[in-house]
């Protein structure tokens, strides 16, 4: 909510109820909203110190 809260399973399922939704809908949505955080928040911190995965490698 206002980002200041996650959407909690609860959240959802009540959202869903009140809206006529799947409870789904709306864990996506908090979910879309956690990835885009981080990734702007944090990719440039993260990525140096990950590995690609190389299949041939392997």
């Amino acid at each position: 909510m206002h980002g200041h809260r996650p959407i909690t399973a609860d959240t959802a399922l009540r959202l869903g109820l009140f809206f006529g939704m799947e409870p789904r809908f709306w864990m996506n949505l908090q979910a879309e909203y956690d990835i885009r955080t981080v990734t702007r928040n944090q990719s440039d911190r993260i990525a140096p110190r990950i590995r690609v995965f190389d299949r041939t490698a392997a």
